[in-house]
């Protein structure tokens, strides 16, 4: 005797969720990630600021008060829905890096402003004294150039700041605690205030 087949529903219900489950598998973040496929090693392309306590990062570059150095090297764990898991070498700490809407832009992307296959050495070696020891600290000074800002703290997050050209960046601490970076004619640090 032959089993009876499954009954279309039973069988259209299984697919789904068989589809369900391949789209919400994780995917290898370097492949995920534009420029990273096939490299060797992956650094941090900017200091970046985790919540420590969480372990946790977000695409609206919120300024927490732990800090990954500019260069460290990571490796990349995972990527899924919207969550890039990593871990930094040196330390063998974990992190978690969250999409947010804030960031104003696609996701992988994002990450690729922040994660290359190569240490931005040549950015670095340009900075006076000054902004090499803003750098080494996550912090903003009076003088520093765009470029020195944006390895310090990141990059401001587009919805709020869509193009660095302008006058003003706007960063922020949490949801609802910002902070403004403003430029001079020369494109240095003006002042910056809560």
């Amino acid at each position: 005797m032959h089993p009876r087949p499954a009954p279309a529903p039973v069988l259209l219900l299984a697919l789904a969720l068989a589809l369900g489950a391949c789209a919400h598998s994780p995917v290898p973040a370097a492949t995920a990630i534009p420029g990273l496929a096939g490299a060797a090693h992956i650094y941090t392309l900017t200091d970046l600021h985790p919540d420590e306590k969480h372990a946790r990062l977000y695409a609206a570059n919120f300024m927490d008060k732990g800090l990954i150095p500019v260069c460290s090297e990571v490796t990349l764990l995972g990527y899924q829905d919207g969550r890039m898991t990593f871990r930094v070498n040196a330390t063998e700490k974990e992190y978690e890096y969250l999409d947010h809407d804030v960031s104003g832009e696609p996701f992988p992307q994002h990450l690729a402003r922040y994660f290359g296959p190569e240490c931005p050495r040549a950015e670095i070696d340009q900075l006076t004294d000054s902004e090499r020891d803003a750098v080494r600290l996550g912090t903003v000074a009076i003088g520093m150039r765009r470029s020195a800002v944006i390895l310090a703290m990141g990059y401001p997050p587009h919805r709020d700041t869509p193009s660095l050209a302008l006058p003003r960046w706007l960063y922020w601490h949490s949801r609802f605690n910002s902070f403004a970076i403003e430029f001079d004619a020369d494109g240095e640090v003006a002042r910056f205030y809560e």
